[in-house]
């Protein structure tokens, strides 16, 4: 219902250089519905834009799908552009102003289909928009527990910012990736054999570092690559 009432509100309406907000809001309600937070939040997602960019009102909204999404999305709109503010007190402004984390959750999913279009833009608004990101909504996704999220938020910022040391390391990560999956299972069976021996039932999960990960870590311990990623 979300998705035919958002494709009609929204149909080809767009931003200057970006994909339809049709479109971004598919692309936003896939990345909240792979962390798995319910329907209603990806509902949401998928409505985020029709208060901002359509003349649908929240009286009409709240009918259509309830109170709960309605106030979702209409506090998504009257967040608006926080980090235009520029303050290191932005991001305790934003949590005080948020009733519900599931609106941060859509902003940073928006944020990434944004960052993912940059590719489009001016060489000054990629650096631009990167900084905010790197400097703001990925350390905003990390204070929500959303790992995956301020990943890919660093990992797209860090691709405009430092291109050629970004296209570097992922070649580097992609040679070593069987390396990397054999080395990590091997570790992984023999902590899983530890733990039954002492009768307890877990489930052992790895992460491989991202790039800027690696970078950054590079860069402050003055490191190579290889010292890093092993």
């Amino acid at each position: 219902k979300a998705y035919k009432f958002a494709e009609i509100a929204l149909g080809d309406t767009a931003f200057a250089g970006r994909t339809s907000f049709f479109d971004s809001s598919i692309d936003a309600a896939k990345i909240v519905a792979e962390l798995g937070v319910g329907s209603q939040t990806v509902a949401a997602a998928l409505l985020h834009h029709i208060l901002k960019d359509t003349n649908v009102k929240y009286e009409n909204l709240k009918k259509e799908f309830g109170e709960e999404i309605a106030t979702i999305v209409d506090g998504i709109g009257k967040l608006g552009y926080f980090h235009d503010l520029g303050d290191q007190g932005v991001e305790a402004i934003l949590l005080s102003m948020s009733k519900d984390v599931r609106i941060l959750v859509i902003v940073l999913a928006d944020r990434i289909v944004f960052m993912k279009e940059l590719k489009k833009f001016t060489e000054i608004e990629k650096k631009n928009e990167s900084k905010k990101t790197i400097d703001f909504y990925a350390p905003l996704a990390h204070k929500l527990g959303l790992n995956k999220i301020k990943d890919d938020l660093e990992d797209l910022s860090f691709s405009y910012l430092e291109p050629d040391a970004y296209k570097d390391i992922i070649e580097k990560i992609h040679k070593r990736k069987k390396v990397r999956e054999k080395e990590v299972n091997k570790i992984k069976h023999k902590v899983e054999d530890e733990i039954k021996k002492i009768g307890l039932k877990a489930r052992i999960d790895a992460r491989a570092k991202h790039a800027y990960g690696i970078y950054r870590k590079m860069s402050a311990k003055n490191r190579e690559f290889e010292e890093i990623f092993d």
